[in-house]
């Protein structure tokens, strides 16, 4: 079951924190600050993340893709990741790719 401040997925498009569940439907605020009304049917046939679900337990995994170009040294990409996970003040894991892995990204 959804509870308001959840954070989902819809597989329509839509990512953002429950606002409201009726019995209807259920409204999203997006992270652009949009409220997005799903009509629960939606949500209950098509496939939806949950990220708050087991956050609180068990963490939260993001995975960031960065491009970069041929003339950025890959080293600093790798610092300015790292210190921005530094900087959500949560405990973190990185795992970066070799260049084999997705040439041109980290």
């Amino acid at each position: 079951m959804l509870s308001a401040s959840e954070t989902l997925f819809v597989r329509t498009g839509t990512t953002g924190f429950v606002r409201e569940k009726t019995m209807l439907v259920t409204r999203i605020v997006t992270f652009q600050n949009e409220v997005v009304t799903i009509p629960n049917g939606s949500i209950l046939a098509t496939p939806t993340l949950n990220y708050t679900q087991m956050a609180a337990s068990k963490g939260l995994i993001l995975t960031v893709e960065a491009g970069i170009g041929y003339d950025v040294d890959w080293r600093t990409v790798q610092h300015l990741m790292i210190e921005g996970a530094c900087r959500t003040g949560t405990s973190f894991r990185i795992r970066l790719p070799s260049l084999a892995d997705n040439p041109g990204g980290l």
